[in-house]
C-alpha cells in the first residue's frame, strides 16, 4: 500500500505531486484546528518531507494565530517526531 492509498484526500494526479497535496492538507489542518487531521496527514508524510512539513505547521501562526500552531506542533511531538539538528 503506498502512502497516497493511506490518506483519503490524496488524488492520483499529475498536477500535483502527493507530497505536495499532503503539505496542503496538513496546512489546512493546523489553521482549522482540527488536530485529528494533524495527526492522520503527519503520519502519512514522507519522512523526506517531515522538515518541510514543520516548515509549513510554523508559517500557521501567520494565519490561524500561535495557539493553533502550537497545538499542531505538540500533536506531531507526539507521534514521535524528534527534530534532527
Amino acid at each position: 500500500m503506498t502512502t497516497s492509498e493511506q490518506h483519503p484526500w490524496v488524488i492520483q494526479d499529475d498536477r500535483l505531486e502527493m507530497g505536495d497535496q499532503l503539505l496542503a492538507i496538513l496546512a489546512g489542518a493546523c489553521a482549522t484546528g482540527d488536530l485529528e487531521e494533524v495527526s492522520r496527514t503527519w503520519s502519512t508524510l514522507p519522512e523526506d518531507l517531515k522538515h518541510s512539513g514543520i516548515e509549513v505547521v510554523l508559517q500557521t501562526h501567520l494565519f490561524a494565530g500561535y495557539p493553533r500552531t502550537i497545538n499542531a506542533l505538540a500533536t506531531i511531538r507526539s507521534e514521535g517526531y524528534e527534530p534532527n539538528t
